[in-house]
């Protein structure tokens, strides 16, 4: 599914992690190879244990359009919360894709 994962960069301020990467996709049904540039973040965990991660789809020139590639976006945000103990984990995640982008010509 995935063809590769690029890390540009890594911030790290006050326990909270910033990941500036793209990541490509192989075909995935009736679209093309997609192309997306993403910022990570991760949070420290609360009190209770809960760890909130996320990620935003950015458009920067630090990482340009790939040629080949339709860039496509996906945000997220999950939350891990430790039940029983911390010998299991609760996982929401909440999810958006769009594998078409409309801006400057699309591909």
């Amino acid at each position: 599914f995935y063809e590769g994962l690029e890390i540009r960069s890594v911030k790290k301020h006050k326990g909270v992690e910033m990941t500036l990467a793209r990541k490509r996709t192989r075909r995935i049904l009736a679209f093309g190879k997609r192309d997306f540039v993403f910022l990570s973040v991760a949070d420290i965990p609360q009190k209770d244990g809960t760890l909130l991660s996320g990620t935003v789809s950015v458009i920067t020139p630090q990482l340009s359009r790939r040629k080949g590639y339709t860039r496509a976006f996906q945000d997220s945000i999950a939350f891990y919360k430790p039940v029983d103990g911390g010998s299991k984990t609760h996982l929401t995640i909440v999810c958006r894709m769009d594998l078409n982008d409309s801006s400057e010509g699309g591909s």
